[in-house]
C-alpha cells in the first residue's frame, strides 16, 4: 500500500466515526461491529448457526472514549485519503472533511501516476415474495441513485 506521509494535506484530527453493527439474519447473534468508513466485510458466516448472510444496523458511534480508539485513529490516519465523499457523514472531523483542499490531494496522486475515480453504486433493496400460485418473485427497489 502507498504511504500517504508525503501528501501535502495531513489527516484532520477524528473526533468521532459512526459505526456499524453485524447482526446474524437467521438467529439473531451480534456478531461484531465496526467503523463505518472502513467498509463491510462482504464474505461473512454466523460463528453460532453458520448461516451466510446478516444484517447490518447503526451501531452506537465510537469516541475518544471507547476502547478500540487508538487503533480506529490509527485506520483512519491510514485511509482518509480514500474514504469516499458519500461517507464523510459517517465520521465528524476537524476540520471538516469537505473542506481539506481536495485539488491538493488529487494533484499529489497524479504526481503518483495514481488517477482515482469514485463511482457509488446505488442502494438497492430485494424482497422475496411467493404468489398466490406457488411462484417465488423478487421485487427489486432502488433506494438511491
Amino acid at each position: 500500500m502507498m504511504s500517504t506521509s508525503e501528501c501535502p494535506v495531513k489527516p484532520p484530527q477524528l473526533i468521532s466515526a459512526q459505526s456499524t453493527k453485524v447482526i446474524c439474519a437467521s438467529c439473531g447473534a451480534w456478531s461484531y461491529r465496526y467503523p463505518t468508513f472502513m467498509g463491510g466485510d462482504e464474505m461473512w458466516d454466523c460463528d453460532k448457526c453458520g448461516n451466510t448472510s446478516c444484517y447490518e444496523r447503526e451501531g452506537r458511534p465510537y469516541s475518544s472514549k471507547s476502547r478500540k480508539w487508538d487503533w480506529i485513529v490509527e485506520q483512519f490516519n491510514d485511509v482518509y485519503l480514500n474514504i469516499p465523499y458519500w461517507d464523510w457523514d459517517t465520521i465528524v472531523t476537524d476540520p471538516p472533511m469537505k473542506t481539506l483542499d481536495w485539488t491538493a490531494v488529487e494533484e499529489w496522486f497524479r504526481s503518483q501516476h495514481i488517477y482515482r475515480m469514485f463511482i457509488a453504486a446505488p442502494a438497492i433493496e430485494v424482497e422475496t415474495r411467493r404468489n398466490d400460485d406457488g411462484a417465488i418473485t423478487n421485487v427489486v427497489t432502488v433506494l438511491s441513485e
